[in-house]
Parts: C-alpha cells; structure tokens; sequence
C-alpha cells in the first residue's frame, strides 16, 4: 500500500527522494509491503525481501499528519527502518538511489564434519565435538544471514568461535538443530541423537532353528548400558526368514539365512536355519510281546512325509530286558525267569517321539524233574532241570548250584572241593557234556557256561567222580540266564 510523508520533514533530497525520485510532490508517494514493511520502488511488483508478489491498494491512507502525529505514532519504527535500509543502499550502491537489488536466501542447509548418520539420525557422542558448514541458494546473500539453533542446548549446543560454527555434546538425548534465514521464513532441520558409542552387543545365540511359521525373538543387549543407539535387524534372505524392527524372526521356507544385528559399527551374525520339523512319530503297535532272542523290527512313520529331517533314534529303557539297534530292530534279552517289560523310545531330532512297550514272555521255565535221572557214562541218579519248553540256538547259561548237606562232613568236603561236570540233553535224547566247574569249597556257586548253539531240554550237574562214594547230598539249582545264538549277552547289548 502507499503511504503519504511530508516531504518537509524527511527533506527532498533525502529518504523520499530516494524512494520517490526526483520531482516528487510535496507530499511523495513512498510503496512498502504489507508483510515485511519493506520498503519498494514506485514499479515494483515483487518484495526484494520476502521474494512475494506485491499486495495491497495503492490508494493513500488518508491525509498524513505531520511528523510526530498519527502516521509517526503509528509508523516510526518502520519509517527508521525504511532510511536505514535507503543509506545503507545509497553508500553500497554509490548513491545511485536502490541500485543495489537486496540478495536473500530461498533455500538453506548445513554439513557436519566426521559425523555418521544412524539411520536418520546424526550420532555424536558427549564431548564430541564437529565443524559446521551453513550454506544456502544463492550462494552469496545481501543483508541477510544464516544462524544454527539447537533444540535442546543442554544436550547439543551450538557453539560459534572466531567465526567458526560447531557443535558440541554435552549428554545423552536427541535434538533438532535448525539452520535459518534471518530475514526470509526459509529453514532446515537436522536430527542429532547424542549417545556414547557402542562397543559390543551380548545376548544373542550362535544359531537358530525355526520350524515354519515358528517365531523367536532375539533379546540384543548394547554394552555399555549407557549407550542409546538403536538396534537395528536384517535378513540376508527374508524369503526364509523375516525379522521386525524389534527383532522377532519369522520361519517362512526351509533354507538358511544370516541375520544381522548391529548398533552403530558393532554388529552380530546370527546363522538361521528354517526346517519343515517332525511334529508326530506313528507306530504300527504300543505293545508287543517276544520271546528271549525273538527280534522285531519297529517301523516308524514321520509326519509330515516331507520333514527337513525325519531321521530316528532309538533307546531302551533296560538293555538288560530287551536292546534295540540304530535301525530299530529289537531283540528281547533274558537275564531270569519272571516275564516282564520294557520300553522302546523312537525320538526324532525335532522332539516329537513315541514309544513301544515291548513284553518278554518266559516259554521256557525250568522246572525240577519228577525224580531222580540216571546220567549215561556215570553211576549217579541226578534230579535234572527241564525246560517246559525246549530252548532253540541256546549258547549258553548261568547256573547258581550248592551243596547245602551231604550224609557225611568228609564227603561234603569233598564235593564242594571237588569238581562238577555240567551236562545238556538235546530232543533227540542224547546228553552231552557241554562245561564244569569246582565250588573252591563254597556252598554254592554260580558258572557261566559257553556251548556251540544247540536245542536244549535238560540240564544236569553231576560230581566228575564216575561213583557216589558212601554217601548221598543235596543239591539246588538256579538258572538266571539263557543266551542264544546272536542274542546279546544280558546289560551289554551291542550291535543287532
């Protein structure tokens, strides 16, 4: 808008002159904006300040007051400011009036020497301290300039030396710093993050295993405690597995992947495999019943058929009862005379797992005979064992036998310091001398007994003497284990 001076108290070869030019009335008509109340030539259509098109009527306000009236009440400060931006034009530009066009920033910014971004944010450690470059376009500026501002100067402060700016840390915190025009409304933001630098990361494991669609989060720990800095997460396969901002990974598809997790310039590699994991082990059977030396091969069913690794371990609960081998073929072990059982577990690396109850049934109990049998190729009368039921491939035994009385202390004597023979008879009849050994003089003994595989339906334990003396004894006879051939021997299963 215009605004009507008397040109009697600014002078005509002063202010007004200047802005009005030469010629101008008693009363000049001098154009200033209305936003920044700058003041313009007499044709402009732009502000030389605010860089906007001209707003406003050019009509007169009304009739000026003198010097000092209402349009100085109302005016002064801004008249001052009008004369001063006209003597400082008229001194650069020679006195050539407003030869000297005003030069403001329309875009501004800052670079910060050595520091590093942290994601979007700028890093700088308490004490630390960097240069700053403020710039803007134009490059070269006429009255005006740029000035830096911190948010939060008891975190970051701005620091301006010998005509040098910096910045300096103070604590920990986060801050804005702000680079403006001091005559045009143009600026520009910074992020700081002001934090101690981090020098590990703990509390990560070495690998990862994931089923699909199973999630873990991973617990990052910064050291030191004090410092701030963000953790950040990345999968070098997100199409195995996925892993958020506050580091939850996600199995996707069977593969292997390496997650990153860093803060600052530390950073961890985690190895992650993705497996299609065992979740169920079918058994044809719970339960199933064999014989000593009877074998049974187990025949697992993994789901689902296509599991990253369905491969099976087995164990025994008592290798004593019955022993089973890395491919699952059982074998029932006697080691006495009572029927029992025993459990086989068939476990999947994935945890899943079933188990088999495996009964040891006793065909063959041994039982003393009715009576007393007379032994071929001696001249004793024996009570023999009999099995019920003939054992098949028998190897071997051990019998617990004593000698509790004899008719006489001397031949007592003389049978537990003696020799006994132990003798079998196969199906067919025949007795065959299969062992011996000698008490020491104890009352009783137990002798482990090693033959050539063979069916066997009695056993007898005669005195190696071919005739009973003058006197007769008592026997008692314990059988606690039977081996067949191939079976393991009972507590050391071995290879089936």
């Amino acid at each position: 808008m215009r605004e009507q001076w008397p040109s009697e108290q600014i002078g005509r070869t002063g202010a007004a002159r200047a802005l009005g030019g030469a010629g101008a009335p008693e009363y000049d008509w001098v154009m200033r904006c209305q936003r920044c109340q700058a003041p313009l030539a007499p044709d402009a259509t732009v502000c030389p300040i605010c860089d906007l098109p001209v707003a406003g009527a050019e009509e007169p306000l009304g009739q000026a007051e003198p010097f000092g009236g209402r349009a100085n009440r109302r005016g002064r400060p801004k008249i001052l400011t009008i004369i001063l931006i006209g003597v400082i034009a008229l001194a650069v530009g020679g006195g050539a009036g407003f030869g000297m066009t005003l030069v403001t920033a329309k875009s501004v910014s800052a670079e910060f020497a050595g520091l590093d971004m942290v994601g979007e944010l700028y890093a700088i450690a308490p004490g630390e301290s960097a240069e700053v470059t403020l710039a803007s376009q134009p490059e070269k500026l006429f009255l005006d300039s740029l000035t830096l501002e911190s948010s939060r100067p008891s975190v970051l402060k701005v620091v301006e030396s010998d005509g040098q700016t910096k910045i300096e840390g103070v604590k920990s915190g986060e801050v804005v710093l702000t680079v403006k025009s001091s005559l045009r409304e143009v600026s520009k933001t910074y992020s700081f993050m002001v934090s101690v630098v981090p020098t590990a990361i703990t509390g990560l494991p070495e690998d990862v295993v994931l089923d699909i669609d199973e999630t873990d989060d991973l617990k990052a720990v910064v050291e030191p405690i004090e410092s701030t800095y963000p953790i950040g997460y990345q999968s070098s396969d997100a199409a195995v597995v996925s892993v958020d901002a506050d580091g939850q990974l996600t199995g996707l598809e069977p593969g292997e992947a390496t997650v990153t997790v860093s803060a600052g310039a530390v950073q961890r590699d985690i190895a992650v495999v993705v497996r299609r994991k065992v979740q169920a082990v079918n058994l044809p059977h719970s339960r199933i019943e064999l014989k000593p030396g009877e074998t049974y091969q187990i025949e697992p069913v993994v789901e689902p058929a296509d599991a990253t690794d369905p491969a099976l371990t087995y164990s025994t609960a008592d290798p004593t009862s019955a022993v089973v081998s890395e491919t699952g073929l059982v074998m029932a072990v006697w080691d006495d005379y009572s029927n029992y059982s025993v459990t086989i577990e068939v476990a999947s690396q994935d945890g899943p797992a079933a188990e088999l109850e495996v009964a040891v049934t006793n065909p063959y109990q041994v039982n003393g005979a009715d009576g007393p049998t007379a032994i071929p190729g001696t001249s004793f009368q024996i009570t023999t064992l009999v099995f019920e039921t003939a054992a098949p491939n028998c190897t071997g035994f051990e019998i617990d036998y004593g000698v509790p009385n004899a008719s006489s202390s001397a031949f007592l004597n003389e049978l537990r310091n003696g020799t006994f023979n132990v003798m079998v008879l196969d199906p067919s009849g025949a007795w065959s001398e299969v062992g011996s050994f000698s008490m020491g003089g104890a009352e009783s003994y137990l002798a482990a007994v090693s033959f050539s595989a063979r069916t066997v339906s009695q056993i007898a334990v005669v005195p190696a003497q071919t005739s009973p003396g003058e006197g007769s004894w008592e026997s008692t006879y314990l059988v606690q284990a039977v081996v067949f051939e191939g079976q393991p021997t009972a507590g050391q299963p071995g290879d089936i």
